[in-house]
């Protein structure tokens, strides 16, 4: 059993290191994954996984029963707590415990937590961190330690997420209504829920730039409820090749594969951007860099050097980040 409790779509991407490690050093296990409402998204065509539980807290007892329930007929040889957040795991930690299950793994950061006395006989393993100081994905590799010693640190680290014919399909529908169709094109991503924000009208002005002198189509993607704020960036561009679409998390994926360009915040589309193989410039704080940087060569941060404040990095700072990364064949708008 591998249990996550952060709810956010990088969070459960980041996941996806440690069930194809996992895997690849026990091909024969079946393994059951614990999770938020979120994971379902992400995780829902994972190739390394037997069975997906989804968990939500919001619940509350009766559903952490009804999660006990369904474990109840399983037998598990460990039980893996990744990023597991005492406050809301103590209850299946607890469970595992009392079952006897003979190894149970947690890694977790360190951000003083309160630990009760109890907690002692929860673990059979523990791995601490501090926050910041290493990739979430690696460090959620850790949990195989007892088993794979320091191979975990040359494992594979990079995130994946399937896409579908369908989602691939709905992907060339959203580019035709938009115009694109076969063309190049440049995702903007102006939202974001777990960090701050560029401002949204300085992504209205890269959005213009970015179509008028690279001449490519640029779609401002985000959630529903995003809606207004990609109309807002799109108005702020006012050019006729910017467009906005609205699109569930697979299409989205979908959609980057076949983007030049993802630019955006420090926020769940990079993360999906990763998955998918398409060049990244993000807006992040510095402290954040080593914690949330998606792997691999094709992804550049940008933030500011002196006071932090994303708020500071202009649109010229963007575009020429944009520029130097064409320069190195790293993005590519022909």
């Amino acid at each position: 059993m591998i249990h996550q409790a952060r709810f956010r779509v990088g969070d459960t991407l980041w996941l996806t290191p440690l069930l194809r490690a996992v895997r690849q050093a026990f091909p024969a296990a079946a393994v059951t994954v614990v999770a938020g409402p979120l994971a379902r998204q992400v995780l829902e065509r994972c190739p390394h996984l037997s069975d997906l539980l989804i968990w939500d807290p919001a619940g509350g007892e009766a559903e952490r029963r009804r999660v006990l329930d369904r474990l109840g007929g399983m037998e598990f040889d460990a039980a893996l707590f990744a990023l597991a957040r005492r406050d809301k795991s103590r209850w299946l930690a607890a469970a595992m415990a009392a079952r006897g299950v003979a190894c149970r793994v947690n890694v977790e950061y360190d951000l003083g937590e309160t630990l009760q006395e109890t907690d002692a006989d929860l673990f059979t393993h523990e791995g601490w961190i501090l926050w910041g100081t290493m990739a979430s994905p690696r460090f959620l590799l850790q949990a195989l330690h007892p088993w794979l010693g320091e191979g975990v640190q040359t494992a594979d680290r990079r995130v994946e997420m399937p896409v579908s014919a369908a989602e691939r399909s709905e992907a060339e529908r959203v580019l035709a209504a938009a115009g694109i169709g076969d063309g190049p094109f440049v995702i903007l991503a102006p939202a974001g829920h777990s960090s701050d924000r560029w401002p949204p009208e300085r992504f209205g002005e890269l959005a213009a730039r970015l179509a008028a002198e690279l001449g490519v189509a640029v779609l401002v993607e985000g959630a529903p409820a995003d809606e207004a704020l990609l109309r807002a960036v799109a108005r702020k561009a006012g050019h006729p090749r910017v467009s906005t679409a609205t699109d569930p998390l697979g299409v989205l994926a979908a959609l980057l594969e076949r983007a030049r360009l993802l630019v955006g915040n420090d926020s769940a589309p990079i993360h999906v951007a990763e998955a998918a193989g398409t060049p990244t410039l993000y807006f992040a704080h510095r402290e954040k860099l080593i914690h949330s940087h998606p792997a691999g060569e094709a992804c550049r941060a940008l933030y500011d050097e002196e006071l932090n404040r994303l708020a500071d990095i202009s649109v010229e700072q963007a575009l020429g980040a944009v520029r130097e990364m064409a320069r190195r064949g790293i993005a590519s708008f022909q």
